[in-house]
């Protein structure tokens, strides 16, 4: 079974400033894999660790080609066989529709894959789309808030989160899996495995090279959300109405 799992590096939230104006000062963030990516990579090498013969490929769209041996260890010290970049002007922070799309024209390419895992969100936009329109443009079945998966032949056996509701499902293969952050642990890498990571293969391909794309979106704006002044309601009775309608109360901030 081939694997694909699709991640990015995301400036290290704590490393961000927020200037007066709202804008957000990046300098010095450091870039490293999404938390969220974290688990798709997981839940890729669990399925792989399942399944004998299998393989995990890490997929990623950039307009910097990984360039630093740190980047490209961090995704393939988690397991995976080997690394592919896909360059091109603008794509660290294009739409979810461009980037779907260079995605999609790199797993055509890649040929024979099962199964395409992402994250849940990026860990920058977290717009929770790349996933889906991933498996639209291949014209797969795609599912997301997935909790588990597991392979029985031609078939993936999911379960997904759906409000109140576990669902449960039986889909052909091939797929695209969006899994959600409470999935799995991500495996914290061993020495051995960061070794091993250097040694692992990490091709850069051009963007042209997955074939027809969208134009770069313009980004008129990047800011960080106004501050809210805290509400300072307290619920000092500890009841089973003063728990409803705690919980009305974050539900209307979720």
């Amino acid at each position: 079974m081939k694997i694909v799992v699709c991640c990015k590096t995301v400036p290290d939230t704590q490393d961000i400033r927020v200037a007066d104006d709202g804008k957000l000062n990046l300098s010095n963030a450091q870039l490293q894999v999404g938390e969220y990516d974290l688990r798709a990579i997981e839940a890729g090498m669990q399925l792989a660790e399942s399944m004998e013969g299998s393989e995990v490929i890490a997929l990623t769209a950039t307009d910097a080609a990984m360039d630093t041996p740190q980047q490209r260890k961090a995704m393939l010290s988690r397991g995976p066989v080997s690394l592919e970049v896909i360059q091109g002007e603008g794509l660290s922070n294009a739409g979810s529709v461009r980037t779907a799309s260079v995605l999609a024209g790199a797993i055509r390419k890649t040929g024979d894959v099962d199964i395409v895992l992402f994250g849940e969100g990026s860990g920058d936009r977290y717009a929770q789309q790349v996933g889906n329109l991933t498996g639209a443009q291949l014209g797969w079945t795609f599912a997301n808030a997935v909790t588990s998966v597991r392979v029985d032949g031609s078939t993936a056996h999911i379960t997904r989160m759906a409000d109140d509701a576990v669902e449960r499902y039986a889909i052909p293969l091939p797929c695209a899996l969006s899994m959600t952050s409470d999935a799995n642990m991500p495996r914290i890498p061993k020495m051995r495995d960061i070794l091993a990571a250097g040694k692992k293969p990490a091709e850069v391909v051009p963007a042209s090279e997955s074939g027809d794309i969208p134009e770069p979106e313009d980004v008129e704006s990047l800011l960080a959300p106004d501050q809210v002044e805290r509400a300072n309601v307290v619920f000092e009775v500890a009841d089973d109405d003063a728990v409803n309608s705690l919980a009305e109360q974050i539900k209307k901030f979720l």
